[in-house]
């Protein structure tokens, strides 16, 4: 969403538009920063309490960052 609302506020010239931009970008700033408060006082309270509580981090890859192809219900490839 940022690298999005980044490329429209370049794209746009109209400042209406611009406004609007802007508008929707400090949407997003405040539910992000809102996300990254309540993750960090998560992780504050694992790091204080380690018997009750924990805190990870998982990520996985996207699937388009594989050069694996992936046929379906194929039984035999077909040429791309």
């Amino acid at each position: 969403m940022c690298a999005i609302l980044s490329i429209l506020r370049k794209k746009y010239k109209s400042e209406a538009l611009r406004v609007y931009v802007r508008i929707l970008h400090g949407y997003h700033r405040t539910t992000y920063m809102g996300e990254r408060v309540s993750y960090a006082e998560r992780r504050n309270l694992a790091a204080v309490d380690t018997v009750h509580y924990l805190s990870i981090i998982a990520d996985g890859m996207a699937q388009n960052h594989t050069k694996c192809p992936w046929y379906g219900n194929l039984d035999e490839p077909t040429k791309c």
